[in-house]
């Protein structure tokens, strides 16, 4: 079975409007924010479990008051 492309996107971040780097394996992805892009697999992975994570960051802080 052959691992096909996903597509992606890094929405804009005014207070950070640098691409987005991901490493998986040794191999770097440099993903530009504002547009879709194909990725493997594994790096949209990587990718919805750092938004997860944030989210989760995010949550635990607005809980502290």
């Amino acid at each position: 079975m052959k691992n096909e492309n996903v597509k992606v996107k890094i929405p804009m971040d005014p207070t950070d409007p640098s691409d987005l780097l991901v490493c998986v394996n040794g191999q770097r992805y440099l993903i530009q924010r504002g547009r879709a892009v194909s990725v493997p697999p594994c790096v949209a992975e990587v990718i919805e479990h750092a938004e997860l994570q944030e989210a989760a960051a995010a949550a635990y802080m607005n809980s502290l008051g």
